[in-house]
This record gives C-alpha cells, sequence and structure tokens, in this order.
C-alpha cells in the first residue's frame, strides 16, 4: 500500500482487499489471502510506523520520497535539486530506526528507490539490516560485488560510524575510503552515485 500516512487507510485497505478475496473465493477459485504490506514514504508514517507495522506483514521503505519529505526539497527542481541527498545524515537515522521497528516487531523490510542500487550505500545498508534491496537491473552488478566482498560484521561497523556523523559530506567521504580499503575502488571511478 503506497504513500500511507495513518492507520485509518491501511483499514480502509485491508477491507477492500479482504472483500476482494471473498469474492474471488465465492466465485471458487482456491488462492491463499495475499500478505499486506506498506511503503513508508512521508515522514507521518515514520512518527507512527511502530503502530502502522502492527497492521501489517511486511514493510518496504520508499526512499526517493521519503528523502525528498523529510530534507523538503523537490528533487525535480532545478534550484534545489542539488539539497536533495539520500545519505543525508537525517534520512541515514531515518532509515534505521524503520529497519529497528520493523525487526522488533518481526517484520520483513526492504528498500526501494534509487538508494537501493547505490553501491556506495550497500555495505551502510546491510549494516542497518534490511532483509532486500530493490534496483534498477543497472545497478545489481555493483551491488552484488560489494556484498560478496565484505563481511556483515563489516557492514555494522560502517553504520556504527555513520551514526556518529553529522555532514552528507562526511557520509560520502566516509563510504568511498570504506570500498578503497576494501579493494572496491573501482566503483567509484565506475561513477556509482
Amino acid at each position: 500500500l503506497p504513500m500511507i500516512s495513518n492507520s485509518e487507510e491501511i483499514e480502509e485497505s485491508k477491507l477492500l482487499i479482504r472483500q476482494a478475496y471473498k469474492e474471488v473465493v465465492k466465485e471458487g477459485f482456491k488462492i491463499n489471502k495475499p500478505s499486506v504490506g506498506i511503503m513508508i514514504e512521508v515522514p507521518s508514517a515514520v512518527i507512527l510506523s511502530e503502530q502502522l507495522m502492527k497492521m501489517v506483514d511486511f514493510v518496504s521503505i520508499g526512499s526517493n520520497d521519503l528523502a525528498q519529505y523529510i530534507l523538503a526539497v523537490d528533487r525535480t527542481n532545478e534550484k534545489v535539486a542539488n539539497l536533495y541527498n539520500q545519505l543525508h545524515p537525517a534520512v541515514i537515522r531515518i532509515l534505521y530506526y524503520l529497519v529497528k521497528v520493523a525487526k522488533k516487531q518481526h517484520k520483513t523490510i526492504s528498500l526501494c528507490g534509487e538508494l537501493g542500487g547505490n553501491a556506495l550505500a550497500t555495505a551502510l545498508l546491510v549494516g542497518m539490516g534490511f532483509d532486500s534491496l530493490s534496483m534498477n537491473a543497472s545497478t545489481l552488478l555493483k551491488v552484488k560485488q560489494v556484498i560478496r566482498s565484505v563481511t556483515r560484521q563489516q557492514c555494522r561497523n560502517v553504520l556504527k560510524q555513520e551514526l556518529k556523523l553529522t555532514t552528507s559530506d562526511e557520509v560520502h567521504r566516509y563510504l568511498e575510503n570504506f570500498l578503497i580499503e576494501n579493494d572496491l575502488g573501482g566503483l567509484i571511478r565506475a561513477g556509482i552515485h
């Protein structure tokens, strides 16, 4: 369920899903009741995330919209697009918070959007504990290369260090240095941003 901002939207959607399920079963089809998940893409969903996650089976984070709304930057407006940064320390902290809430409630959590395919962010996202990352096919090999080259403990250490940083420049520098130290510097030259 995309762009969820409150529990009422989930309840209404689940009611419609239940009705559709009953209609299909009544027509004689044997199907399983579908799992229901939400996309967390707006600040209100972040604030209500503990309550909202209790109402669903799984969670996805829409990183493009969430970063835009958290930073109050229209990423399509040329005048301010340079302020849009999915690796902003505030975005990182919010993503990690959402993963912790999901894990506490035993929900699977995935990340959708450009950030999931950014090899520079891969170790950080794995360190946070995302269960899956969604990405364009063109970025898959770079992300896969990072995942195969580092350990989970290294990824957790990346997260630990990143949570201490206060600027986007520090975040980028740290992540670039991490890749270089792990013989993945070629990804930087290949244009992973």
